[in-house]
């Protein structure tokens, strides 16, 4: 019985994810355009598949990970912890290497549309999203990561009661 339901997890959780792709791939056909006919289809078969795909995973762990000597709760619960820790630290590498490549191809921008006479103040902008967006993950990381707690840091000057002269 345990298989059946671990099967029918992993189902829902890639019938989600089949939703959600089709309705990326339609709103990328319509360009992501704001509809305003009242055809929403796409748009609620993508909330919905996100859902069916979060609890099709939530269900997975639920019946795969039970730790041996622990309740089902506590195994469930540190497990989803887990998994999301995983997915915040996935997200953080993402938005880490994103952030480089839109502060240098944003000011490969700037550069190029400043020397053709138009203003690139648009790209400068991307360019400084970019490098905001590699300094917030970078320092979020460890925290995400789980590394003693986030690691305080020492403060580099040394007080002056170490040194006494």
């Amino acid at each position: 019985m345990k298989k059946l339901l671990r099967m029918l997890a992993i189902a829902a959780a890639i019938a989600g994810a089949v939703m959600v792709g089709y309705s990326l791939s339609v709103g990328f056909h319509r360009g992501f355009a704001v509809d305003l006919d009242g055809n929403w289809d796409p748009a609620l078969i993508g909330i919905a598949g996100a859902v069916i795909a979060a609890s099709g995973m939530l269900a997975y762990f639920y019946f795969t990970h039970a730790e041996a000597g622990a309740g089902r709760r506590r195994s469930f619960l540190v497990t989803a912890g887990k998994a999301l820790r995983s997915m915040a630290v996935l997200a953080l590498t993402l938005c880490e290497y994103g952030g480089v490549v839109a502060a240098v191809v944003g000011f490969i921008m700037f550069l190029t549309l400043e020397r053709s006479g138009t203003s690139g103040l648009t790209a400068l902008g991307v360019a400084l999203c970019g490098a905001v967006a590699y300094r917030c993950a970078t320092h979020l990381m460890p925290w995400a990561k789980g590394e003693d707690a986030a690691k305080k840091h020492e403060p580099s000057v040394s007080s002056s009661d170490e040194h006494d002269d």
